[in-house]
């Protein structure tokens, strides 16, 4: 079992930028079509969907799964039960944003 000294650890950031053609790729992926979604709005801009925000993290991470080394645990041992978002502001293609994550709790079930 993990120690639990590693509750409330904090990842090193990363820092990412919007790209529109990673965008584009991500509403291929699941099939987005409606164009209140994938357009431009009113101000000229896209607004990113809150799910593109996990794997832009990912992509730009410099090892996308590293996390599970920094902490000690063995990738098949985990189970990802809760995960929750802090959203400041919407965010929009061309936008940079910092990612701050961090272990809220580890358990054995």
């Amino acid at each position: 079992m993990v120690e639990l000294a590693n509750k409330g650890y904090r990842f090193k950031p990363v820092v990412a930028t919007v790209e529109g053609g990673r965008l584009r790729a991500f509403f291929r992926s699941i099939g987005e079509t409606n164009p209140a979604v994938t357009e431009p709005d009113a101000s000229g801009r896209i607004a990113i969907p809150p799910t593109y925000l996990f794997c832009l993290e990912m992509l730009d991470a410099d090892d996308p799964f590293g996390f599970v080394n920094e902490i000690g645990v063995s990738i098949d041992e985990i189970l990802h039960a809760n995960q929750s978002f802090v959203y400041h502001q919407a965010i929009y293609v061309g936008d940079t944003v910092t990612f701050r994550a961090r272990v809220s709790d580890i358990f054995e079930k």
